[in-house]
């Protein structure tokens, strides 16, 4: 049987204060969490994130555009993304660039745990599968 391991968030957020405070609540939430504010190219790298939070609005490259490497690349295209924006169009957007999810900011925390909550759910049925194969 597998030993299960911390589910991990990976924080993509240009914007220090957000990503702080995201990250304290992540981590007080269990989370193993890791953070890229850098607006260059996303590399991921094994083992990938059971999560990612990527904000819309980078310096640099643009949320849009990682969010469409990730979802058109075979290794990384099954990591949810849930969008993060202030932007009236993000609901349409995430639509068109094949997110999972996504949240308005401000967001509630509690919205955005429940939101978490549903796809490490999911996250741990996956791993379940691949304990008894």
């Amino acid at each position: 049987m597998k030993e299960r391991r911390q589910k991990s968030i990976l924080i993509v957020e240009d914007n220090i204060g957000v990503a702080d405070s995201l990250v304290l609540l992540l981590v007080d939430e269990g989370y193993h969490v890791e953070l890229w504010v850098q607006g260059t190219e996303l590399d991921l790298h094994e083992p990938f994130p059971d999560l990612i939070l990527l904000d819309l609005l980078l310096g640099g490259m643009d949320g849009q555009t990682v969010c469409r490497q990730l979802k058109g690349q075979a290794t990384t295209a099954h990591i949810p993304v849930i969008l993060m924006s202030a932007n009236k169009r993000t609901p349409i957007i995430a639509q068109e660039v094949r997110a999972d999810n996504w949240v308005m900011k401000p967001f509630e925390v509690w919205s955005l745990l429940a939101l978490l909550d549903k796809y490490m759910d999911q996250c741990q049925f996956i791993s379940d599968q691949e304990t008894f194969e």
